[in-house]
């Protein structure tokens, strides 16, 4: 169950990813500070430079791979198909939002464009997750 919702995490990972980075395109927006802020805030450090961005980079990745547990935990509940998107899709925003308030980030960190990406993240994830199921990866 665990390795199946980390590769399952990943595979949401990469997909939001690329829809970011569409969005950035369309919108002119800039690469986000906040994954270099939460890794601040979690491990207690300040970076700045390269090393921030090493930071974000490396936030981004574990965490949201991470957050593919949440689908596990969705599959070990006897979820498939699209209640448990529905519910990745919850598990993925509410955690974003309960991270970013017990750091004391603003409400504004969680933005509008983030509902998309959310979608994004949590449909691949529960595509992966059940296409992992089925071939038997535990």
């Amino acid at each position: 169950m665990i390795p199946r919702g980390l590769a399952a995490g990943f595979a949401g990972t990469v997909a939001l990813t690329i829809a970011q980075r569409v969005e950035m395109g369309i919108t002119g927006r800039p690469p986000s500070d906040l994954p270099a802020q939460v890794a601040e805030g979690v491990l207690g450090i300040s970076v700045t430079g390269r090393q921030r961005q090493l930071a974000g980079f490396a936030a981004h990745w574990v965490n949201n791979t991470a957050s593919g547990l949440g689908r596990a935990a969705l599959g070990v509940a006897g979820l498939r198909g699209a209640p448990a998107a529905a519910g990745t899709f919850v598990l993925y925003l509410g955690g974003e939002a309960m991270l970013f308030r017990s750091l004391g980030f603003p409400p504004a960190a969680l933005r509008p464009a983030e509902v998309p990406h959310a979608a994004v993240y949590a449909a691949v994830t529960n595509i992966a997750y059940e296409l992992l199921d089925d071939s038997g990866v535990e």
